[in-house]
C-alpha cells in the first residue's frame, strides 16, 4: 500500500512517498518515486502492484519512444498510456475495490523540461489530467495523512519545507501505527522552477531521523500542555 504526497510550492514542486510495497502477504520495501533526470520528470503511482508494476515501465517507454519535447506532451503520454492500461484490465479487476484495482498518478515536471516554472499533475484512472495547485495526496494512508498535511501547507510554503513536513508526515503515519500500510524510509524529491531534480541523500535522511524522534517528543508534549494534561506516560 501507499502514502504519496505531492505540493505544488512557491518555488516549485515536491513528491514524497514511503517505501513499503504489498506483493501477496509479505511487505516489502521499493521506491515508488521515478526519476527521468535528463528530462526532469517526476512520476508516482499508486494502486495494485501488479498494475503500477506494468504503468511505470510503460510510461518511461512512451515518454522515450515518441522524444516528448515539453511537460504538455509528457502528460499526454502518461494519459494515453493511464487510459490504454485501464481499460485493457477492467474487466479482470471487475470486483475489486476502485481505489485497490485502478492506478492514481502524479507527475511533475518543468514546463520546457529543461527550463520554465515546476508543475505538478494528477492523472485520474480514465486517462485525464489535472494540474494540482496545492496538495494532493494518494494511497492507502491519504486519510491519515491529509489533516496532517493540511494543517500546516499553504501556497507560499517553500520546497525545502514542504520536503520536512512530506518527510515527517509519512514517517509519523508508521511510527504512530496509524497505517500498518505505510512503512519504510521516505523517498523525497523536489524539482525547483527553472531547476533540476533534488533527492535526499543518506545524510539528510539520517539526520531527519533524529529530528524526527526529537520533534515528535516536543509535538506530544506541546499537545499535553495545550490539552491541560496532567499525567505524563510511564516511559
Amino acid at each position: 500500500m501507499t502514502c504519496i504526497i505531492g505540493a505544488k510550492c512557491g518555488d516549485g514542486v515536491v513528491i514524497a512517498s514511503d517505501r513499503r510495497v504489498m506483493r501477496g502477504f509479505e511487505a516489502m520495501t521499493e521506491e515508488k518515486i521515478h526519476v527521468v533526470p535528463d528530462a526532469n520528470i517526476i512520476i508516482s503511482a499508486s494502486g495494485l502492484t501488479g498494475m503500477t508494476d506494468k504503468f511505470i515501465p510503460s510510461v518511461l517507454s512512451e515518454l522515450e519512444r515518441s522524444r516528448v519535447r515539453n511537460l504538455v506532451e509528457v502528460i499526454m503520454a502518461v494519459e494515453d498510456t493511464m487510459k490504454d492500461l485501464n481499460e485493457r484490465y477492467s474487466q479482470r479487476l471487475r470486483g475489486i475495490e476502485e481505489e485497490k484495482g485502478g492506478i492514481d498518478a502524479l507527475v511533475a515536471g518543468l514546463e520546457q523540461l529543461t527550463s520554465g516554472d515546476a508543475k505538478l499533475y494528477h492523472i485520474l484512472q480514465n486517462g485525464f489530467a489535472e494540474e494540482v495547485k496545492t496538495i494532493y495526496l494518494s494511497g492507502h494512508g491519504t486519510p491519515h495523512a491529509l489533516p496532517f498535511v493540511k494543517l500546516l501547507y499553504h501556497p507560499e510554503i517553500l520546497t525545502n519545507e514542504m520536503a520536512n513536513l512530506a518527510w515527517y508526515t509519512i514517517v509519523m503515519v508508521e511510527n504512530l501505527e496509524i497505517d500498518q500500510t505505510v512503512g519504510g524510509i521516505p523517498d523525497v524529491v523536489i524539482l525547483k522552477n527553472g531547476e533540476g531534480i533534488k533527492q535526499l541523500t543518506q545524510q539528510e535522511i539520517d539526520e531527519k531521523k533524529e529530528k524526527f524522534r526529537n520533534c515528535l517528543r516536543e509535538t506530544q508534549e506541546s499537545l499535553r500542555n495545550c490539552l491541560w494534561y496532567k499525567t505524563t506516560p510511564k516511559q
